[in-house]
């Protein structure tokens, strides 16, 4: 018996696990289409590196790097009875059950699942629009490394003063991944072109009056010393006023010069799901879903991933944006489609995520295991290593998984000293 069209929305973490464990329970009785413009499911846990990939093999339209952390829908729905549908989504109807797209198209559906992630958001900030290096796309690290590439170059024919000045504006984990594996980069190449003195001045800014709040305080030590170690300044308590075309200024009153500014501080919902009429949303604009990520207005619509509100009852807060997590997300969608199309009781979401791996520059990482384990070090970069390889052979054939984490290591590992 078929059970109709089963649509996803967003080809993220969440997605593609969704589409992938629905396509197995339930084969050729649904039709499964995922929608994303993007033809690839972006790896974004290692979008740092391609931004910090200096001295890659580069071409015209940079597919060297490009191959790293984009991983073609067609590889991973080889096979399966999956069509991926690359489009934009401009809004729709609960209602009526339709999701409309910026082909033109309108998508009748019978179950809907929204993971349509995250897009960076500037915080009403004068200049972030204008003059910095956004950080959420593929397209923004290649940008990212496009200029840091002309720096260095510059530099290295004399035609640019050092220090290279490097500000990045958020210290979460990604703004510290970001900074300290620039700060591998810039070891490279100050050794290859025998300059002496210091190449370049990294400057990470935290609007925080301390690093990594949510965090103990030895883990934040053990990123505090890597930091340094890469040539890396943190500036604390550092809001950002406004920003101009090479300059960051804070509301304290401090500015500070840069050559390249990054912007790793926040993300924000989503626009589109404002024009999906029948969403319940947040003030903030996030949809807000149940403990089994479903409407309760709407039993057939689930959300998953960065664009939901999910309170953890455990701490009566928002959980956290995490690729694990929506991984977890995509699951338990899935199955719990499969439980209303047999009429079952649905299962209830318990996310844990007290546990991180952050790498901090070359090949060392700082990872927080279960029972609050924590180690550094390169043992902790093979383990995130590990974790890598495990998602790539999740999704992917053997043999392509395989392919894809060696070119990885290939190209990330050129700078690490």
């Amino acid at each position: 018996m078929r059970t109709g069209t089963i649509l996803i929305l967003g080809g993220g973490f969440a997605g593609v696990r969704t589409a992938l464990d629905l396509e197995k329970t339930l084969g050729a009785r649904a039709n499964i289409i995922l929608v994303d413009k993007n033809p690839y499911h972006l790896f974004l846990p290692a979008l740092y590196e391609v931004a910090a990939a200096y001295g890659a093999p580069h071409d015209p339209y940079t597919i060297m790097l490009r191959r790293t952390v984009a991983i073609p829908f067609k590889d991973i729905f080889e096979g399966k009875r999956i069509t991926h549908m690359q489009a934009s989504v401009l809004d729709g109807d609960l209602e009526r059950r339709i999701i409309r797209t910026d082909t033109g198209i309108e998508i009748p559906y019978d179950f809907l699942v929204v993971g349509l992630g995250s897009e960076a958001s500037d915080f009403g900030i004068s200049g972030v629009t204008d003059y910095v290096y956004g950080f959420k796309t593929l397209d923004d690290a290649i940008a990212i490394n496009t200029r840091l590439t002309d720096l260095f170059q510059e530099a290295e024919r004399g035609e640019r003063r050092l220090p290279i000045r490097v500000l990045v504006c958020g210290a979460g984990f990604t703004g510290i991944e970001t900074a300290t594996e620039i700060g591998s980069c810039v070891k490279k190449f100050a050794r290859e072109c025998k300059l002496r003195g210091q190449p370049t001045h990294i400057t990470l800014f935290d609007a925080n009056s301390d690093l990594l709040p949510n965090v103990s305080d030895g883990e934040r030590e053990r990123i505090k010393t890597r930091l340094t170690a890469r040539g890396v300044a943190l500036v604390s308590g550092a809001r950002v006023s406004s920003i101009e075309s090479s300059c960051i200024h804070l509301a304290d009153g401090r500015s500070f010069d840069g050559d390249i500014i990054i912007w790793t501080a926040g993300v924000r919902a989503p626009g589109v799901l404002e024009r999906i009429h029948g969403l319940d949303l947040t003030p903030q604009g996030k949809m807000v879903v149940d403990e089994q990520l479903n409407m309760r207005r709407y039993p057939n619509v689930f959300g998953v991933g960065d664009a939901i509100h999910f309170m953890d009852h455990a701490t009566q807060k928002p959980i956290p944006a995490m690729a694990y997590l929506a991984m977890d997300h995509g699951k338990i969608a899935a199955q719990n489609i499969l439980r209303v199309i047999e009429g079952k009781e649905l299962r209830t979401h318990k996310p844990s995520y007290g546990v991180w791996v952050a790498p901090v520059g070359g090949k060392y990482a700082v990872a927080r295991l279960p029972g609050g384990i924590v180690f550094g070090g390169f043992a902790a970069w093979l383990f995130r290593e590990f974790i890598d390889l495990h998602y790539f052979i999740s999704i992917l054939p053997f043999k392509k998984a395989l392919s894809l984490f060696w070119r990885e290591i290939k190209v990330f590992t050129a700078n690490d000293l």
